[in-house]
């Protein structure tokens, strides 16, 4: 097996032990069954019902895929750590942020943007913390474009 690459089985493995299978047919069945105008904040609420424990989710896509406009839709708890207030952090520094923001309401899911973008730092994170989901948020690359154009735009306007 090439380094950094997915052992299929040792996945299969995992995701059966933890039976993350029944938590995504509950949750997209809930979600279509109930169709809420804020779906991601109805996912927020029905994640809570799988655990009490300390629930990290990670929120992938390329910029401009809408991540940040769905999070502070439904994420109460929300790290980005594209914001430039966080993005100069370094590894060890995000992983004790994370695990400060768990410490203050454990029972609340945790939502973070922006790490891990490579290998060794989704390693560390799932050796402090291991997240329970992660969700990739997807769009047309021109629906991104425009997006971000749009968020140029507006940052230029603003003093």
């Amino acid at each position: 097996m090439e380094s950094g690459s997915l052992d299929l089985e040792a996945a299969k493995e995992y995701l059966a032990e933890h039976k993350i299978h029944v938590v995504f047919e509950k949750l997209a069945g809930d979600l279509l069954k109930v169709k809420p105008t804020r779906p991601v904040a109805f996912m927020v609420e029905s994640l809570k019902q799988y655990t009490s424990q300390e629930v990290i989710v990670v929120v992938m896509g390329i910029p401009g895929s809408g991540k940040s406009m769905l999070l502070s839709e439904g994420g109460k708890r929300y790290l980005d750590f594209n914001n430039k207030a966080l993005a100069g952090m370094n590894d060890d520094e995000i992983l004790d942020q994370i695990q400060q923001e768990m410490s203050n309401d454990p029972s609340e899911p945790l939502f973070i943007e922006g790490f891990p973008k490579t290998i060794k730092q989704a390693l560390a994170l799932e050796a402090v913390l291991p997240p329970e989901l992660v969700f990739e948020v997807t769009c047309s690359p021109s629906d991104a474009e425009q997006r971000l154009f749009k968020r140029s735009q507006f940052s230029e306007e603003s003093p």
